[in-house]
């Protein structure tokens, strides 16, 4: 979606900075250094997460919510997380955010839709469908999610495999 917003809109010249997770302490040094700038950034990091009693996010709620150093105008802040941890401090620091989106698991009807949809892209016929089902959901339950990057991994190693296979 990051990806979508940018090439949307870097005609216009929107600005994209990524930091990793240990630099999100220089947020409000960076935001400073963006204000009055013509141009707009976003400021990306994926995969935010925190340990246990992690000082981080206490800096990092302070720049969404507003503070003497309140994020400039032209400058968005989005992180992504993968972590699944309901810790108040953690929901607190969400809620700081506009807008969250989460992403949920499909549904098994769905999850192997969509491992079908990959394996047709892939112009890649499965023998039997079956099977290629009953692989997909043992794949899906060894990595614990039914999501877009689980069906996605699956799709691609069941395809490297079969086209191998095949050469033999």
């Amino acid at each position: 979606m990051i990806k979508a917003i940018l090439n949307k809109y870097k005609n216009e010249g929107l600005q994209l900075i990524e930091i990793e997770c240990q630099h999100m302490t220089e947020l409000m040094d960076i935001c400073n250094l963006l204000n009055g700038c013509e141009e707009h950034f976003i400021i990306y990091c994926d995969d935010l997460s925190f340990e246990v009693k992690d000082p981080r996010y206490k800096i990092l709620k302070v720049i969404p919510d507003g503070s003497i150093g309140a994020t400039p105008d032209n400058v968005l802040i989005y992180a992504t997380s993968n972590h699944s941890e309901a810790t108040e401090e953690k929901i607190s620091l969400s809620k700081r955010f506009s807008l969250w989106l989460a992403f949920h698991p499909f549904n098994q009807e769905q999850y192997l839709k969509i491992v079908d949809y990959w394996i047709g892209k892939f112009v890649v016929l499965a023998q039997d469908y079956d099977q290629l089902h009953k692989l997909a959901l043992r794949w899906a339950l060894e990595h614990d999610s039914r999501s877009g990057r689980t069906d996605w991994q699956f799709t691609c190693g069941w395809t490297g495999k079969s086209l191998l296979e095949n050469q033999d």
